[in-house]
């Protein structure tokens, strides 16, 4: 019944070396939120969050504003999930 529904039991994973000079953060989003905000609006979120370790309000943010756009624009909603990790 999940596959009907568009859900698939193998996730795409994608693993880059991690740069300690420039990373800071490890985002993790459900279709959800990754087909209704931009990688820039993304970056700007998490980047703004960092700045007080904010990682609660920060995934509270993505999900309001993909929520909102899958309201506006497709009257309807996905799965929408974030997970945030910030790192020193």
């Amino acid at each position: 019944m999940a596959t009907r529904c568009g859900v698939i039991p193998h996730p795409t994973v994608k693993i880059i070396p991690r740069d300690r000079l420039r990373d800071r953060a490890i985002l993790v989003c459900s279709d959800g939120i990754s087909d209704q905000i931009s990688h820039h609006e993304l970056e700007e979120t998490v980047t703004h969050f960092y700045k007080t370790q904010d990682t609660e309000n920060c995934c509270k943010q993505l999900v309001e504003s993909a929520t909102e756009k899958w309201h506006t624009k497709h009257n309807m909603q996905d799965d929408i999930t974030a997970i945030v990790i910030f790192m020193r």
